[in-house]
């Protein structure tokens, strides 16, 4: 939405940093500034500083990097003329912030989404293969509310993730070992041998059912061990 102004902020920087002797950035790359009541953008004068420090020099002893680097950013930010669309910069820390205009960001904002419509925020197709793994129903027992929580979350990221332009495939392993199948087949064994329900959507509510009761029976109460419970 600012591509036109980013791209004159990064020409200012890499012509000032010319004119101050510094060397000539490689790129000049920009980032979100976390939101904190304004939307900006940020870069860093760290690799610069780095690529200085590099330099053979015989001015004495070298500046830290993270010095030198706000250092330039001061230096390059007393410089700059900010394209229309920008309210403020400031220097801090080695990053040099560009503060967006709150009103016209909101209205470019909102005319981008109106016009894209449902592409709005599509990424460009990928080349990396994504595999999202979620849901892994129990096998024995029903489908419940924290298996539905994690097939929502699950299908949620691999619907974002497609949508970022990434392949998606998706994947579930329905698991049947560990303690909780352990736990049922226990019950079963003991206490429920050959009494299975004919319908098969009764067979899902009756094993969770069973592990319901053997997870009780199992909990250990003053003076027991699982052990002696087991036997």
């Amino acid at each position: 939405m600012f591509d036109t102004e980013e791209q004159a902020l990064a020409e200012q920087i890499r012509s000032q940093a010319i004119a101050l002797g510094y060397p000539l950035p490689d790129s000049v790359l920009f980032s979100p500034i976390p939101f904190a009541g304004e939307w900006g953008i940020a870069t860093s004068f760290f690799q610069l500083a780095a690529q200085e420090s590099r330099l053979p020099s015989s001015a004495g002893p070298k500046i830290p990097v993270p010095q030198r680097a706000q250092e330039m950013a001061s230096a390059i930010a007393a410089r700059l003329s900010l394209p229309v669309g920008f309210t403020r910069l400031e220097a801090v820390k080695g990053y040099l912030n560009f503060y967006f205009d709150t009103a016209q960001y909101t209205t470019r904002v909102v005319d981008t989404v109106l016009s894209l419509g449902e592409n709005f925020g599509r990424g460009m197709p990928k080349s990396e293969l994504v595999m999202v793994e979620y849901a892994q129903p129990n096998t024995h027992h029903s489908f419940h509310m924290g298996h539905f929580r994690n097939t929502i979350l699950g299908e949620v990221l691999a619907r974002l993730v497609e949508f970022s332009g990434f392949e998606t495939i998706r994947a579930t392993y329905p698991g049947d070992i560990g303690l909780g199948v352990i736990t049922i087949l226990w019950g079963y064994q003991k206490f429920y041998l050959g009494q299975e329900p004919k319908g098969i959507h009764e067979r899902g509510q009756w094993l969770l059912k069973i592990y319901v009761e053997a997870m009780n029976l199992l909990t250990p109460h003053e003076g027991e061990s699982a052990e002696e419970i087991a036997l």
